[in-house]
């Protein structure tokens, strides 16, 4: 049986949410705008959906909720044409 270690009690709420990442193409680092949907949240984190290949260490900064403003992402996997990511919020 698999222990869940989560601080937080998770709730489903679905939302849009924008975000901005930095990534390095080659030898240049680009800034991403991309939407993502929420699935579900805790006070700590939260799992996201979004069509954007994201990355365990990428910073995201989230604009337009005042819950969640920068998040890392911790783990992600493809599901269909989309990709699933939990993210740690940071305070």
């Amino acid at each position: 049986m698999a222990v869940d270690a989560r601080k937080s009690s998770r709730y489903p709420v679905t939302k849009n949410i924008h975000f901005s990442v930095s990534v390095v193409d080659l030898r240049e680092t680009k800034r991403i705008n991309a939407v993502a949907t929420t699935l579900n949240i805790s006070k700590s984190g939260a799992c996201i959906e979004t069509a954007f290949l994201l990355e365990p260490g990428h910073v995201l900064s989230i604009s337009h909720d005042p819950d969640m403003r920068v998040a890392i992402v911790k783990w992600v996997k493809q599901v269909d044409a989309s990709y699933v990511a939990g993210i740690m919020l940071m305070s």
